[in-house]
């Protein structure tokens, strides 16, 4: 019906224009005889045709362009995959966009969501050095520990961390807090700490990860190769550098983050001259203390930005948002708080496992996935979240003329996933998702191995290489 009527309208609109180009020069010519001047544009020319009677006819050259990447793939779109497209918040384009698929990497976008939407704005993770309140100093030793207290920061760094950790990720600087807690222990007098340095992890249930816990019988949340493919710290409230140990060969897994952040204060507070006497360890702060040192991390916005590309900092923000949906900062409670968010929201929340995507347990529809991306509130924050394309790998089939291309994606064994925002040429804002399961079986097993397969660059050129502005010729009818 939309196809019939939008060139009805237009003809409507021409034998107006010509109507009133020629009633017009009758009545304001200057005498009789006199021809009235030929029109400067042509009244059919596009550009007198109002955007607003264009629109329908250029969303469905859009739809037929992103549709028409089945021509990548000899068997068509397959009933294992979900397609949207969204202009200005509006779909244009969809296959089999309300059904959940297994999501990979892209699961993130509904964590970051989920975290948008129940952290404050102007929140921040907090970490925090502390004393017992009552605590004797006798010659400049102090007869007890001090301790490092973890609320959930993900983005703990240490010097050695910092140089490692990709440019523009958030980071909460572990050494400004030795310096503090240094400062702060001198003014009480303190050379010496006659006990150690004990970490306080007890924010969040102990969950290192999730390859022992079993979503079904006989099935683990994750798998050995999840981690392999997914490297995911041991996760714990009290982390730094995402809970990994860096050497010549590489980054190492530690068995205990919070022993490890412990150790690690404690060799910067020996740099600064406080002596310690005994190793670190872990354990619960006492319930009064005073507070020594706090460091903050980046605003709610960032934190969430890295949590969109680090799969480490997905889960600690899956477990923050368990704590602040009652729960007790475990993997089952975060996915009641997701879901229970996410459906709020207004929208069908599939079945969030885990925060980053790892698990093949995750479900999530394309539909759900390109209304976050469109969220009223949230929408602008998750779209600038994602990476622009230069920093990933697909950048090799990016087309050039993608106007602030960001993606996000994977190409893992059984699913093929991305989701994306662009500008268009007229200023029409894009968002796109795409997920295709089954992909390590014929005929979709042509797509493993490299992220710019012959369906990811297909719908990216779909997306990017359509012309968008109103003056375009659009294709005719049908």
């Amino acid at each position: 019906m939309r196809r019939f009527l939008v060139p009805v309208l237009l003809l409507a609109v021409a034998i107006a224009a010509t109507f009133l180009a020629t009633t017009g020069a009758s009545s304001e010519g200057s005498g009789a005889g006199e021809t009235a001047p030929a029109a400067a544009t042509p009244v059919m020319n596009a550009a007198r045709i109002p955007e607003w009677l264009q629109q329908p006819e250029s969303d469905d050259a859009l739809a037929q362009a992103v549709l028409g990447v089945t021509t990548a793939l000899p068997f068509g779109l397959p009933d294992t995959m979900c397609v949207t497209v969204a202009r200005d918040g509006r779909r244009v384009a969809g296959h089999q966009a309300e059904i959940d698929h297994t999501p990979g990497d892209t699961q993130r976008v509904v964590t970051a969501a989920a975290a948008l939407d129940v952290l404050p704005p102007s929140s921040r993770f907090t970490t925090e050095v502390v004393m017992p309140t009552t605590v004797a100093v006798t010659d400049g030793l102090l007869e007890g520990n001090i301790w490092i207290i973890g609320l959930g920061d993900p983005t703990l760094t240490s010097p050695v961390g910092a140089q490692r950790l990709p440019a523009g990720l958030a980071a909460s600087d572990l050494v400004a807090l030795a310096d503090q807690t240094a400062a702060a222990l001198a003014e009480l007098g303190v050379t010496a700490i006659a006990g150690g340095v004990v970490g306080d992890e007890s924010r969040y249930a102990i969950e290192r990860d999730y390859t022992t816990e079993e979503i079904e019988p006989g099935r683990a949340v994750w798998d050995g190769d999840d981690l392999a493919i997914t490297p995911i710290g041991p996760l714990s409230a009290l982390l730094v550098d995402n809970g990994f140990t860096f050497s010549d060969a590489g980054a190492t897994r530690v068995a205990d983050p919070a022993a490890q952040a412990a150790g690690t204060l404690a060799f910067l507070l020996v740099q600064r001259g406080i002596a310690i006497v005994n190793p670190a360890a872990t354990g619960d702060a006492p319930d009064t203390h005073r507070s020594l040192a706090t460091v903050e991390s980046a605003p709610r916005g960032d934190v969430v930005a890295r949590a969109v590309v680090d799969p480490t900092t997905a889960e600690m923000l899956f477990k923050e948002i368990s704590v602040r949906g009652g729960g007790q900062g475990d993997r089952g409670s975060g996915t009641v708080s997701v879901f229970r968010t996410i459906e709020a929201m207004g929208l069908a929340p599939g079945i969030p496992v885990d925060g980053s995507g790892a698990s093949d347990a995750n479900r999530v529809s394309c539909a759900t996935l390109g209304a976050l991306l469109e969220h009223e509130e949230h929408g602008e924050t998750l779209r600038a979240a994602l990476p622009a394309v230069a920093d990933t790998p697909f950048a090799a089939c990016a087309p050039a003329s993608a106007n602030d291309l960001r993606v996000l994606g994977t190409t893992a064994e059984n699913t093929v996933s991305l989701v994306g925002s662009l500008m268009s040429d007229n200023g029409d804002r894009l968002s796109f998702t795409m997920v295709a399961n089954n992909t390590a079986s014929e005929p979709l097993g042509t797509l493993l191995g490299d992220p710019c397969n012959t369906l990811t660059a297909a719908l990216l050129e779909a997306v990017a290489g359509h012309p968008y502005d109103p003056g375009v010729d659009l294709p005719p009818p049908s």
